[in-house]
C-alpha cells in the first residue's frame, strides 16, 4: 500500500519509490525499564549506553528535524520542473 501508515509520525519517499517511516509504539514506559534493569546492571555497558536515552528520549534528535532524515528522496514536483 503507497499510503502513509495512519500512526505514521513521518513519511519519506525514497528516490526509488520506497516509502520509510516512523510510527510511535505505544508501550508502558515504567515496566520498560523494570524489564531493561532487571536484564541490566547499572554498570553494564548496555545499562550505561541505553538507560537516559531510553529514559529521557535522544536529546540529539529532535522531532521538528526528525523528517530530515539524510534519505534520499524523490524530487518533488517543483524540483522536477
Amino acid at each position: 500500500d503507497a499510503r502513509p501508515h495512519r500512526d505514521a509520525v513521518y513519511s519519506v519517499v525514497l528516490a526509488d519509490g520506497t516509502r520509510v517511516e516512523a510510527v510511535a509504539l505505544r508501550f508502558d514506559l515504567d515496566t520498560w525499564l523494570d524489564l531493561f534493569m532487571s536484564i541490566w546492571q547499572p554498570d553494564s555497558p548496555a545499562f550505561l549506553s541505553y538507560h537516559d536515552r531510553i529514559k529521557h528520549g535522544v536529546p540529539h534528535w529532535p522531532k521538528d528535524r526528525a523528517a530530515t532524515f539524510p534519505f534520499p528522496r524523490a524530487p518533488t514536483s517543483r524540483e522536477a520542473a
